[in-house]
């Protein structure tokens, strides 16, 4: 049996879904030779004009016959799924502590979580208030959209308001002295002004007039130390009050030549 394409461009692909890999195009006006239908009849095995096997949408296909008169052939298998090994140091939390979640895959066309882009590789912190469901999302190459679910869940409440260090690395400066500095933000990503950052330095306390350090109108807070100190984030105050962060015992090493970016972000 002919059939005629009656769209401007149509994909060809290797099963009856979007979610098969794409073989080939044909365009309008092109003859192909039908083989066969799925069980729905909304698509149609055929063969190209130059004589490429593959499926394609029956909505844009004229035939000479009702569908239904079709042969149902035989569906090809999608293929595997492509297992990204998404998971979380922790799957059960208290109220106000955090969690990493890990994921790594390769030969995909994007990774998404929770509808944001990332990449294939990845450990990201999360400190979920409540229980939640995080999706990691792969567009495979065979055009499918596979969504991973990994539930945290969390006991109690927090009250107040929640924050997560973002680490950005040690950044140079042309300093031998070891500094440690960063920003504060709230949930719309404004910077904050007057937060209070505390530090104990190598597991202890640290009673010295620069600790806390306060925001300045940019945001950023910042010491300066001595190299080999290791640096522990005690306590948050924001608005005069304090407020949680994660996670918990994060600490930096002073550096020479460069500076220690240690970042507070709102959940």
């Amino acid at each position: 049996m002919i059939a005629e394409v009656t769209a401007d461009e149509l994909n060809v692909r290797s099963g009856p879904g979007t979610h098969y890999s794409k073989v080939g195009k044909v365009y309008e006006g092109d003859q192909l030779k039908v083989q066969g239908r799925n069980s729905k009849g909304d698509w149609l095995k055929v063969i190209t004009p130059g004589g490429q096997g593959g499926w394609v949408a029956a909505e844009y296909i004229e035939v000479s016959v009702p569908i239904g008169w079709v042969a149902v052939a035989a569906t090809p298998s999608p293929g595997p799924m492509v297992d990204p090994h998404f998971r979380a140091d922790r799957t059960s939390l208290p109220a106000g502590e955090c969690t990493y979640l890990r994921w790594d895959v390769d030969g995909v066309s994007g990774v998404y979580l929770d509808g944001g882009g990332v990449v294939g590789h990845y450990a990201k912190l999360v400190c979920p208030k409540e229980t939640h469901t995080y999706v990691l999302t792969v567009h495979q190459r065979d055009e499918r959209w596979v969504p991973h679910e990994l539930t945290i869940h969390v006991s109690g409440r927090v009250t107040g308001r929640m924050f997560v260090i973002e680490y950005h690395g040690c950044r140079g400066h042309g300093s031998r002295l070891g500094s440690v500095k960063g920003q504060v933000f709230d949930k719309q990503g404004r910077v904050i002004q007057g937060a209070a950052v505390k530090i104990g330095l190598n597991g202890g306390g640290w009673d010295d007039p620069a600790n806390p350090a306060v925001t300045n109108q940019d945001g950023w807070y910042e010491w300066w130390l001595n190299v080999g100190l290791r640096v522990q984030f005690l306590s948050l105050d924001v608005q005069g009050q304090p407020v949680s962060f994660g996670p918990q015992g994060f600490e930096v090493l002073a550096r020479s030549g460069c500076f220690q970016h240690v970042d507070f972000r709102e959940q």
